[in-house]
């Protein structure tokens, strides 16, 4: 018995093996990198993720990124087989096309993608014989590398943010807004850092950033502008919207969803707060 399932076992894999082999045949995946400059913002779509990176369809984030180049993955499908008998490349074609996100993914990932984007994709008839018709199965592919909102985040420390923002001025907590316990006030400071059209105030604790303030002007705050800055201080985290931190003062809120930090948002006055909900809270 043992015999036997070693047996079996080796003709397993040697299968496994030889189907392998064989979609390396009928696939080509080629990435072609893109050498133009500039930051692009598109209009939103669809997203699902699949091993940490996001996967657009339908569309492209509509928040700011850069393309690192494009992914031209190329199957030979191959169908049918004659009457009693196992055609390897028809399944092994099958395999690469079942296979083909994942390789994709892989792809994203070696050249350092954060989301790849679907553009097109085509099913060409190339011949058919008496028993086989074979199509070519393409889709173009665009990797994408997100840019920042912000080049800093919520926890740093104040000497990497000032590395970034240069030396602010000192301004008091009680005065923009943030409601403090007495007792904790000694630890926190608030610095102005001046960037026109830009204002951003941090509150740090012990000389980690606790909370920013972001003000600029309200037709800079927009959709696309918002959504960038909730993904820079997601920090990999998803949002989920809260209708109860700060409803006198603001007409969009969210929570992080692992509950550490809340964010708040007025485009008509063109502020943007994101805090750590566990020790800074808005008036």
């Amino acid at each position: 018995m043992k015999a036997f399932n070693l047996i079996r076992l080796t003709i397993s894999v040697g299968i496994v093996t030889m189907l392998v082999s064989c979609a390396s045949m009928v696939t080509q995946t080629q990435f072609k990198q893109y050498y133009g400059s500039g930051v692009v913002v598109g209009s939103g779509g669809t997203k699902r993720v699949l091993d940490g990176i996001d996967i657009w369809e339908n569309g492209e984030p509509n928040y700011k990124f850069k393309i690192l180049g494009f992914i031209d993955d190329d199957v030979l499908e191959n169908q049918g087989a004659a009457p009693g008998t196992l055609n390897i490349l028809s399944v092994a074609s099958a395999v690469s096309l079942s296979g083909r996100e994942k390789r994709v993914v892989a792809t994203a990932k070696q050249h350092g993608a954060d989301a790849i984007v679907y553009v097109s994709s085509n099913r060409s008839f190339l011949n058919a014989g008496k028993y086989e018709t074979n199509f070519r199965n393409q889709v173009k592919i665009v990797l994408v590398k997100y840019v920042d909102e912000v080049g800093y985040r919520l926890g740093e420390s104040r000497e990497r943010i000032e590395s970034l923002l240069g030396k602010g001025e000192e301004v008091s907590v009680d005065k923009i807004g943030v409601k403090l316990e007495e007792k904790e006030q000694a630890g926190f400071k608030a610095i102005l850092y001046d960037k026109e059209p830009t204002r951003v105030v941090i509150v740090f604790n012990l000389d980690k950033a606790d909370l920013a303030i972001i003000a600029m002007p309200p037709a800079a705050l927009n959709d696309p502008t918002i959504t960038g800055l909730l993904r820079s201080f997601g920090q990999g985290k998803e949002w989920k919207k809260s209708p109860s931190i700060a409803a006198h003062l603001y007409s969009m809120e969210w929570i992080r969803v692992d509950g550490l930090y809340y964010a708040v948002c007025s485009p008509e006055n063109g502020l943007f707060v994101v805090g750590n909900q566990q020790t800074l809270h808005l008036k």
